[in-house]
């Protein structure tokens, strides 16, 4: 009875070595609380949303137990966009397949980005790291363009996503803010409600356009 239902439990397991597993980014992966998938590069500018079955997350890549196959390339970076678009438009023909303005998407390196969109980078951090739940925790974030630079004039939102479990008589859970510049990097302070493990996704948006995405996680005690 130490262990009860609605507790969370941090436990780590030691893999053998030499035990090879197909894994992606995840950076490339979509959570929607109730599923996972990515965006697979078809060629010519197309890309193909696929539902995908994952391991636990690592520090930077998931462990895929189907969906993908060694070799095929994914979307690591702007599938949040790609799925906003696809959203607006309804649809993946209507985006890609004749217009002027995606006509020229690569995939190259497990990567697709619209030239219209610099190429971002992202680097996200929690002061505590490890926070309480039901308590404040203040957020750091870097937005870096293709060179290298910060970039100091967009709009970052964080939000946490907590998937709903049915079986547990839970529903999803989402908190977010509004980050400011602060010489440095973006900070604000947001309120983890609850103690678990929360699913991160961090925004960086100018005049209302998304200008990329990064996914992370964030363990609460």
């Amino acid at each position: 009875m130490r262990l009860r239902p609605g507790m969370f439990v941090q436990v780590k397991f030691v893999a053998a070595a030499g035990h090879d597993v197909l894994a992606i980014p995840r950076s490339a992966v979509l959570d929607t609380g109730m599923r996972k998938f990515v965006y697979v590069a078809k060629g010519n500018g197309e890309f193909e949303g696929r539902q995908v079955q994952l391991g636990p997350a690592g520090t930077d890549y998931y462990p895929v137990l189907a969906g993908l196959k060694e070799g095929e390339r994914i979307v690591s970076q702007g599938s949040f966009l790609i799925d906003s678009q696809t959203r607006i438009t309804g649809g993946m023909t209507g985006m890609f397949g004749g217009s002027k303005e995606f006509d020229h998407c690569q995939a190259d390196q497990g990567q697709a980005q619209a030239p219209a969109v610099p190429q971002i980078k992202f680097t996200f951090r929690s002061d505590p790291e490890t926070p309480r739940g039901n308590s404040n925790a203040t957020l750091h974030v870097t937005v870096l363009d293709a060179s290298g630079k910060p970039v100091t004039d967009v709009q970052v939102k964080v939000t946490l996503i907590m998937p709903a479990m049915p079986a547990m008589g839970m529903g999803e859970m989402r908190a977010a803010t509004e980050l400011t510049w602060k010489g440095s990097d973006y900070v604000g302070t947001i309120k983890v409600p609850t103690a678990g493990s929360w699913n991160v996704e961090v925004n960086a948006s100018r005049n209302g356009q998304i200008l990329g995405s990064y996914h992370a996680r964030l363990n609460a005690q």
